[in-house]
């Protein structure tokens, strides 16, 4: 999990280097990591407007990994059942080839809800 969380995290660096930065004092008090995604989930106006919107649902689905990644690698007692890994690294895995996209800051697909390849949500009966 914590590999999946890293390569979701750098991809989402680079694709956040060329933009104005963003807030990091909104948000969770953190290290590094917490202080990328605040930015993310706060960012600059000068920003274009989709890619702001990108920006924030990025930040949150990234937040949702990072919590995961932390259970499974600190919380001793905690049980990490295999769907839960599963569904994770194909979450980290659809975050990656998001914003790996040529046009991932300013297209209207960039807006579309991060969902894991093979979830519930990409399934015919669930459209």
């Amino acid at each position: 999990m914590s590999r999946s969380y890293y390569g979701a995290y750098h991809a989402a660096r680079a694709w956040y280097e060329p933009l104005v930065p963003g807030t990091n004092g909104a948000g969770p008090v953190g290290g590094v990591h917490q202080q990328f995604i605040n930015c993310l989930r706060n960012p600059a106006p000068e920003n274009e407007a989709e890619v702001r919107r990108f920006s924030k649902v990025l930040g949150a689905q990234l937040d949702v990994v990072k919590i995961q990644r932390h259970m499974a690698d600190y919380d001793l007692d905690a049980t990490v059942e295999k769907l839960q890994a599963e569904n994770l690294l194909r979450l980290c895995e659809s975050i990656v080839v998001r914003v790996t996209k040529p046009a991932a800051t300013a297209s209207a697909h960039s807006l579309q809800p991060l969902v894991a390849p093979g979830s519930p949500a990409q399934t015919p009966a669930a459209k």
